[in-house]
């Protein structure tokens, strides 16, 4: 974020680096998250393939979000499955005016989706999960075989046998 853009906005806080600790009660604190993607082909491209991390904070700390950024993004894939926020893909200020509105007249129903989301999508046991279920299948891509490679002494970890804290 360039500061000088922000030097005269008595409505723009600038807020120092915090810890994680004091960003979740930073967090805490807010109503609604805000997250952006430009909508130019450019951020198009970009808003395609990337998925802020934000969102992941903002949906596991139950904060439902306007994400302002292209209807062809992961983004709004997720609040597709997921309505724990709205997207605007519009500069227009009455489409931006009626998305925050939207956030409240839904936010109770947005807030349980936020719970929902955080425990379906970002639950460290269920990323290992998929994350092993992926190394397991190109394993089995690459070697045509299920399991550990051909030759090999390993014996193949079970998915259930993984160790998550």
């Amino acid at each position: 974020f360039d500061q000088a853009y922000a030097y005269d906005q008595s409505n723009v806080r600038i807020m120092p680096w915090l810890d994680q600790s004091a960003y979740d009660a930073f967090l805490a604190s807010m109503h609604v998250g805000y997250a952006n993607d430009m909508l130019t082909p450019v951020g198009r491209r970009f808003a395609a393939m990337s998925f802020p991390t934000k969102i992941v904070s903002y949906v596991c700390q139950g904060l439902p979000f306007l994400y302002h950024g292209p209807a062809d993004s992961t983004v709004a894939d997720f609040l597709h499955d997921y309505r724990c926020g709205v997207l605007c893909d519009s500069l227009d200020p009455e489409t931006l005016r009626g998305a925050l509105q939207e956030i409240v007249v839904n936010y109770d129903a947005m807030l349980g989706q936020c719970r929902r989301a955080a425990r379906e999508r970002f639950n460290i046991r269920q990323i290992a999960g998929r994350f092993h279920d992926a190394l397991a299948a190109g394993l089995a891509e690459v070697t045509g075989h299920a399991g550990a490679a051909p030759g090999s002494r390993r014996q193949p970890v079970p998915r259930d046998g993984l160790q998550v804290p």
